[in-house]
């Protein structure tokens, strides 16, 4: 029986997205909460993932969730860190406005559905 030879593919190399947001990603909303802390909304509408991150007085940017999105309709979301402390009330209304911010950004996407 011959040996069998196995070939290695010859992938690019990606270098690692530094930060908490990737470059693929665009600024799709803001807004704050009644605690004076913003919420920014990065994402990428062709990959269908998007990133939230919480912009505090005299802390760090923290990313507290991860979307996941098709056409426009988010499918799942995972909080991180501080955002998965915060209370359910908390989380479901940064989740209403990233929402909506996703399902308008996906309305003025090229080639959105009409």
């Amino acid at each position: 029986m011959a040996p069998t030879r196995l070939r290695a593919l010859r992938l690019p190399v990606q270098e690692p997205d530094v930060g908490l947001v990737p470059d693929r990603m665009e600024l799709v909303g803001e807004w704050e909460t009644p605690e004076d802390e913003t919420l920014e909304l990065y994402g990428d509408t062709y990959a269908g993932d998007a990133h939230l991150l919480l912009v505090a007085d005299r802390t760090p940017e923290e990313h507290v969730a991860t979307l996941f999105h098709a056409s426009g309709v988010v499918r799942a979301i995972v909080w991180h860190g501080t955002g998965a402390e915060r209370p359910e009330a908390w989380r479901d209304e940064q989740r209403r406005k990233a929402v909506a911010f996703l399902a308008a950004e996906h309305a003025r996407a090229p080639g959105a559905a009409a």
